[in-house]
């Protein structure tokens, strides 16, 4: 009665296998083990082909060895448990010493009787157990038949939770299906489709997932594309959008629309040819699964399942994966024609967009900023940008943003020299579309560090009245990604864009000359309303640097000690910068240039200022971020009056020979509404002092009679 009440408390473990499965075995054992004082208890369990007898489970020292060697006895092996697994019945020896079919552990070497007990559920083996005790003859009758109780409940038990867990698993498998169905179902993309479908494999115990499409011309298939993938490791994989050529690759052409295609080992299936052995030895693939996505008989791609060793795929996986592919051709295929569709009606959106953007902006960097951000946000571009042909050179003058990011390129980040060969300075000089499939294997393609992840790209001229001025260039993160009608439509684009550009050029000259006259007609304003000097040069100062949008100042001469001192400065917005009380004198060591301009009276323009100026002149320079600067001499009669410079900023556009006689002929008129102002002060000064001459002379005649 003892006997049977210790079995019974030890089956409670084994009830609980319902819920916690394997991992209760150790328990299980080491509670036998210490109610019935034996030496070892040890669980077998079969494995899945039935033919060795796996430890699951050990006590003591010896056990945690066994399981970390993976200890296993085959079935009907010169073992006990090998003998007990497979007649289905208990082997008893109560002196092994005499036992012949044993298996003499070298772990175990106390042990002097043993059982091995079948666990046996629904009259199935499933496993065995055994017992051994360090004492001979150490098991009675009523011992084996409890012991025996306790295995029969115990394997039912077990074989309880592993259908109670393959009922979970299949109730999960449904779940799982369901949940990709229905994203499948809401899937915005062809693309989400793909990922859908390969990242499905997350839920299995497969290595790698790869989404294959068929590209057709003339509705025939003549490239297999890889499109989406998953791996279990993250490991390297062919590019997205690598082609295979259906003639070049058994496996394009082995699929069939009505069945998968199953490999369960690359390196001895006789139908797979060199060329797509070596694509699976790349990806580490031994075994593998394509599942076909078909509308009805026409097939669009397949989904490529595998292994890193050799395997078999389950009838279970493979049709979860044919439902998914079905439900996938079919929302692949839907998409594809709201996609064209889409597309399509996008493409006359933007078309008449910057249509609009011709007629409502003249003003050229929003022009050109309004075409390239349209393109991407209508088109879903990696990078789009624009780049005008300046003499020589073919120069960035806006891009969109970068990616998913904010980021953008600055002006002039890319420039080009037009006689090297590029794939945008090709589409000038051809005055053909370059298309580039992928850029990592052309030459051509002009490496930019913060466009990393450009894979194609797509360069049209822009022409104007039969002359190429720029490109419009849009690249993709993914190879192969433009096709003829990308060309068409970029072509379409660029006529537009070249539209608005032209147009805008043509405002922005007339606004130019409008400006111009304006502040020539300033300077004479200035000159007839104001008779004195500094008040002069600070109307003419403000009105400059307003209307050029430039820091300008104005030196005087000073010809006894042959230097130059400020007496305004101004800064872009037409707002004065303060001077100091006490101005220090400018000399020829610290601004070689401006002197240059006293020197041949004549107008001289620096590059890259700050190189070139030395002492407290390099704090205006500073002050202001100017990069290049221009120095008028103002003469009048012959005598020099100073100078007026004019200083270029980062980002605003290079001083063109149009803006530099421009430039010259303000400072004539400066020059001479200078010298009117300078030589009306001197003449009231000359009759100040005449006038109090004629007061002292009066006053003297006043005071001689009383003398």
């Amino acid at each position: 009665v003892g006997l049977v009440h210790q079995t019974g408390t030890g089956l409670q473990w084994g009830r609980r296998f319902l819920h916690d499965g394997e991992e209760l075995l150790p328990q299980t054992v080491e509670l036998i083990r210490e109610r019935f004082d034996l030496y070892y208890v040890g669980i077998f369990l079969l494995d899945e082909t039935g033919q060795w007898a796996v430890l699951r489970a050990g006590t003591g020292e010896a056990g945690k060895r066994m399981l970390q060697q993976g200890h296993k006895l085959e079935v009907g092996g010169r073992s006990m448990i090998g003998w007990c697994t497979a007649h289905g019945e208990a082997r008893i020896a109560l002196d092994v010493g005499a036992e012949a079919v044993r298996f003499d552990n070298p772990l175990l070497p106390e042990t002097r009787s043993e059982m091995a007990l079948p666990l046996v559920s629904r009259g199935r083996v499933i496993g065995a157990m055994t017992i051994q005790s360090d004492k001979p003859a150490a098991f009675t009758e009523e011992d084996i038949t409890a012991l025996q109780t306790m295995a029969d409940q115990l394997a039912t038990a077990i074989e309880n939770a592993r259908l109670f867990a393959e009922t979970q698993q299949a109730l999960k498998e449904t779940q799982e299906l369901y949940e990709t169905g229905r994203a499948i179902g809401a899937a915005a993309t062809p693309a989400d489709v793909g990922r859908t479908l390969v990242e499905y494999a997350v839920h299995t115990d497969l290595t790698i997932a790869r989404l294959l499409l068929y590209e057709f011309e003339d509705g025939q298939p003549v490239h297999l594309t890889m499109a989406e993938s998953w791996t279990v490791d993250g490991r390297p994989v062919h590019p997205y959008g690598t082609r295979l050529p259906v003639d070049e690759y058994a496996v394009a052409r082995l699929l069939r629309p009505d069945e998968p295609l199953v490999v369960e080992d690359v390196h001895a299936d006789p139908r797979l040819d060199e060329p797509t052995r070596l694509l699976a030895e790349v990806a580490r693939v031994r075994s593998f699964a394509i599942v076909p996505l078909a509308i009805g008989d026409r097939l669009i791609g397949g989904l490529m399942v595998g292994r890193d060793g050799p395997s078999t795929f389950s009838e279970r996986l493979l049709n979860n994966l044919w439902t998914l592919c079905g439900q996938a051709a079919i929302a692949v295929e839907n998409l594809r024609l709201l996609e064209e569709t889409r597309r399509r009606a996008q493409e006359l959106e933007a078309i008449n967009e910057i249509s609009r953007a011709i007629t409502s902006v003249l003003d050229l960097e929003s022009v050109i900023r309004q075409i390239v951000d349209t393109t991407k946000e209508r088109f879903g571009h990696y990078f789009v940008s624009l780049l005008l042909v300046e003499g020589d050179r073919l120069v960035f003058e806006d891009g969109s943003t970068i990616g998913d990011t904010s980021r953008r390129l600055e002006r002039g980040k890319i420039t080009l020299d037009l006689e090297r060969p590029s794939i945008a300075t090709d589409a000038v000089r051809t005055g053909e579309p370059i298309l580039v499939n992928d850029v990592l294997f052309d030459p051509r393609y002009v490496t930019v560090p913060e466009l990393s992840e450009a894979r194609s790209e797509l360069a049209v001229p822009i022409e104007v009245k039969g002359q190429v001025i720029g490109v419009l260039d849009v690249q993709s993160d993914r190879p192969y990604a433009y096709s003829r009608t990308d060309v068409l439509l970029l072509q379409s684009l660029a006529g537009q864009a070249g539209v608005a550009i032209e147009n805008a050029r043509l405002f922005a000259e007339v606004e130019a000359t409008a400006r111009r006259r304006a502040l020539i007609s300033e300077v004479l304003e200035a000159g007839a309303a104001s008779l004195d000097p500094d008040e002069l040069l600070h109307r003419v100062a403000e009105a400059i640097s307003l209307r050029l949008e430039m820091p300008c100042g104005i030196f005087g001469w000073e010809p006894e000690t042959e230097t130059l001192r400020p007496i305004v400065v101004y800064d872009p917005t037409g707002e004065p910068f303060p001077l100091p009380e006490t101005v220090p004198a400018i000399t020829a060591e610290m601004v070689p240039a401006i002197f240059e301009a006293i020197r041949t009276r004549d107008l001289q323009v620096v590059l890259d200022v700050p190189s070139h100026v030395r002492g407290p002149a390099l704090q205006f320079i500073r002050s202001f971020g100017v990069q290049d600067a221009a120095y008028v001499p103002l003469i009048a009669r012959e005598r020099i009056l100073g100078i007026l410079s004019l200083g270029r900023q980062s980002g605003h556009p290079p001083l063109d020979e149009d803006e530099l006689e421009f430039i010259q002929i303000v400072g004539a008129n400066l020059s001479v509404a200078w010298e009117n102002a300078r030589l009306y002060r001197e003449a009231v000064e000359t009759a100040e002092r005449l006038k109090e001459v004629d007061r002292l002379k009066s006053q003297f005649l006043a005071n001689m009679p009383h003398e």
